[in-house]
């Protein structure tokens, strides 16, 4: 029951496209076939309007193919994530004058920029507080200082420090990391940080990054406060 109403919006958008454009009747060979719903990224390579949908053809890995949304703004180079599709055979598109051997019909489809819930995010909750024992480096913000004055260092590149109690790697191109610096304010003591550095879980690390405050990300995942395209200045085991 679950996967049919997961496909109800697909199977319409569908529906939908063949009423708009009025398709001829297509052979008796058309199969439709349900992809399976795993996370895909894809790369545009070009982009075709049509009425109330855009055509995208697409390269995901080392595979090329046409895709169908409702229309959007997307241009060559563009990074798309989706999950639930439905492939067509031998769809003909009468507003393009073209027939499309393949193409997915897909109802979610969102960009790095507008994460759709189709998209992992990191795990909003902290880790457990963990005692943690500072030999601070000069010019280095505390946790406790920077949730106090969130409003004071929004924008600002800061340096903060700490041990690095969590790890989410390579989500929407980039690493989520969580330190812990001892310090807290108002029971918040755990600092995200997103780098496209690495670190391991149990090292202490000094980062450099820019503070964002109040970031949503889209399906619930809002952040009061964090430190964006942070560098690794240092790592210590």
């Amino acid at each position: 029951m679950k996967k049919l109403i997961l496909l109800v919006p697909v199977i319409l958008l569908i529906s939908l496209s063949a009423c708009s454009e009025n398709p001829k009747d297509k052979p008796e060979t058309e199969k439709q076939i349900n992809t399976p719903s795993t996370i895909h990224e894809v790369i545009v390579n070009e982009k075709m309007d049509a009425g109330t949908y855009t055509y995208i053809n697409v390269t995901e890995k080392d595979r090329t193919y046409w895709i169908a949304v409702t229309k959007m703004e997307v241009n060559k180079g563009d990074t798309l994530f989706y999950s639930q599709s439905m492939e067509m055979k031998n769809f003909e598109s009468q507003a393009l004058n073209k027939t499309f051997d393949s193409i997915l019909f897909i109802d979610k489809i969102s960009t790095p920029e507008k994460p759709a819930s189709i998209v992992p995010h990191p795990e909003i909750k902290p880790a457990e507080k963990t005692e943690v024992k500072v030999n601070r480096q000069k010019g280095s913000i505390t946790i406790k200082d920077l949730f106090a004055n969130k409003n004071s260092y929004k924008g600002k590149m800061i340096i903060v420090e700490g041990k690095v109690t969590k790890l989410n790697k390579e989500i929407m191109h980039r690493n989520w990391i969580h330190i812990q610096d001892g310090t807290n304010f108002n029971g918040d003591y755990d600092l995200l940080i997103t780098s496209n550095d690495l670190v391991t879980v149990g090292s202490y690390v000094i980062m450099e990054g820019v503070v964002a405050t109040d970031k949503d990300f889209g399906a619930g995942y809002k952040y009061p406060i964090l430190v964006e395209n942070a560098i690794l200045i240092r790592k210590n085991k």
